[in-house]
């Protein structure tokens, strides 16, 4: 497989027109905010997601003002949001339309290790 070297803001617009034609994206995550769940440099799958199977725990690859990927905190269907928060991070991001979701991570490789997501990536636990 080929590797092309793509900047963060075009990368999410590329995988909003592959994950809404139903295919998954895979590309290296930069950045620390999911750590320890997704490290830089980690390989992120990313499949298309129906935005009311979301639920909290799922990490999820949000569009927006500031595109990312974080975990789901909360979500209210009522209202048609979710808020995310980085493992790493220590608050919540602002509230994102359900709308704005373009997938779910489905696998996380590691150079030593892969991990699949058959549910969810549990966050770590804070002693």
């Amino acid at each position: 497989m080929q590797s092309i070297p793509i900047k963060s803001c075009d990368l999410f617009v590329l995988a909003q027109e592959v994950l809404a034609r139903g295919q998954s994206v895979r590309f290296t995550a930069l950045g620390g905010s999911m750590r320890p769940a997704i490290c830089h440099g980690d390989q992120v799958t990313v499949a298309p997601v129906a935005p009311e199977t979301i639920v909290a725990g799922d990490i999820l690859m949000v569009d927006g003002a500031q595109p990312k990927i974080h975990r789901a905190q909360r979500v209210n269907s009522a209202r048609g949001e979710v808020i995310t928060k980085g493992d790493g991070c220590a608050g919540a991001d602002q509230a994102n339309p359900l709308s704005s979701v373009l997938g779910k991570v489905v696998q996380v490789e590691r150079r030593t290790w892969w991990h699949r997501l058959q549910d969810r990536l549990r966050p770590p636990r804070r002693g």
